[in-house]
Formats: structure tokens, sequence, C-alpha cells
């Protein structure tokens, strides 16, 4: 697979500082052009069941997707044109998990009720997360964030204005230092699939992927199995 090829193709010096880091998960779901990027080394492209690591950086060209699953059942959903970074992934102790998503567009289904508190952070926000689906843009200095279900908590890193956001198909923007009351989802408004159903048409019309299976059960908002539409755009 990818990191043996990768392993046998350098020294093990260099390799070390890969290995080190502990694998979190896998790939579900690879369309076009997806790849990972380990410490030092180039970015290589995935494959369904790569495994990905702690502090990997993960990318998408353009009209690219990618589902990745983790050890305790959360799963990331990734758009065209983005980039993501696994950060902290402790799923024991008084640490949590941390995302850090520089651009694009990313769906994220936690874990079950009793896994650890997730984080994501973004260049302009930081969202807490603890069993939740939502929907994230990161483009042009701001961040939109939309809820599918649960609750998660919006705060602009500049001010520390936070907004809590607690009813489905609801969503905040945070641009600078601000962060927009909670108000539902409109025609207009980015979603990254048609999980609010008629809302968020605007993503629908400048980009729609095909029917993609992702493995599991309990259908894509809990997480788990099911035929989703993803409609995704930076734009």
């Amino acid at each position: 697979m990818r990191r043996l090829s990768a392993a046998l193709a350098v020294s093990a010096a260099l390799a070390t500082p890969a290995l080190a880091e502990p694998a979190i998960g896998s790939a579900a779901t690879i369309e076009k052009d997806v790849r990972g990027e380990i410490a030092e080394r180039a970015a290589a492209k995935l494959t369904v069941g790569d495994e990905i690591f702690a502090q990997e950086v993960l990318l998408t060209g353009a009209e690219s997707r990618g589902k990745f699953v983790f050890q305790d059942r959360t799963d990331l959903q990734i758009g065209p044109s983005s980039r993501v970074k696994l950060d902290n992934f402790v799923y024991s102790g008084e640490n949590g998990v941390t995302f850090s998503a520089a651009k694009g567009v990313f769906r994220f289904v936690s874990a079950p009720a009793g896994h650890k508190d997730y984080v994501v952070r973004t260049p302009n926000a930081t969202i807490g997360v603890r069993g939740t689906a939502f929907g994230v843009r990161v483009v042009f200095g701001r961040t939109d964030v939309v809820l599918y279900d649960g609750a998660v908590e919006v705060c602009s890193i500049l001010g520390g204005l936070c907004r809590t956001l607690a009813s489905a198909c609801t969503f905040v923007t945070v641009t600078g230092d601000f962060v927009t009351q909670p108000q539902p989802l409109g025609r207009e408004d980015w979603s990254f699939d048609d999980s609010c159903g008629g809302a968020g048409q605007r993503a629908a019309r400048t980009y729609r992927a095909g029917p993609v299976f992702y493995p599991g059960a309990g259908g894509l908002a809990s997480g788990g199995g099911g035929v989703g539409h993803p409609l995704v755009s930076p734009n």
C-alpha cells in the first residue's frame, strides 16, 4: 500500500518521524485527486483503505473529494480544493481531538455519544463539537458553519465572540472578529450537501457530484452507510 511503498523508498532515518505518529483511521471513499502529506515528505495520492495518521495534512484537487473514518467512528468528508490537518488525536485522558481546516469545504459527523470532544479550527474561528453533524466552508477570510444535527459552539479567534448552533439547518458566518446570529438556512445559503432539503441550493447550482456509497450502517446523518449526493463548492 501507499505507506509501505513510501517506507521502502526512503532511508530508515527519514521514515522514523512519520512512523512515530499513530494511525488514527483510514480512507473510506476517494474520488479523483486526494493526497496525504506527512512531515517533510511530498504529498502522496491516497486510495481507499489507506491509513491516515496524526499530524497528516489531507488535500483535495478540483472536483475531488474523500471520506475518512477514524478509529472512534467519527467521519470527515472533504470537498474539492480543500486542505485540513489532523492535529491532535488522543482518545483517552484529558485531551480531545483537533482538526485544522485551512481552506475548502468539509462535513463532520462525530462519534457516538460518550467519546471525546472535538475542536475544528479555521483561520478565523474555532468550533467546539460533541456528538453532532455539521458542515464548514472556509473561503476568502470567512468561515460558514451549518448545523445538521446536535449542537456546536462557534467562536471568533480575533474577538472571542461565540454563538451556539442548537437547531438543525441553521448557520452562522465568522468574518474578522464578528460571528453572525444563528439563522435558518435559506435557498441562497451555502450547505455541504442536501441534508436540509430545499435549503442550500446555491451549492447545488455550483457543483453537483454523483451519488457516493458510504460504508457502514445508519445513514449519512449518523455517520454510517447510505447513498449521499454531496453538493460542494468552495465558491
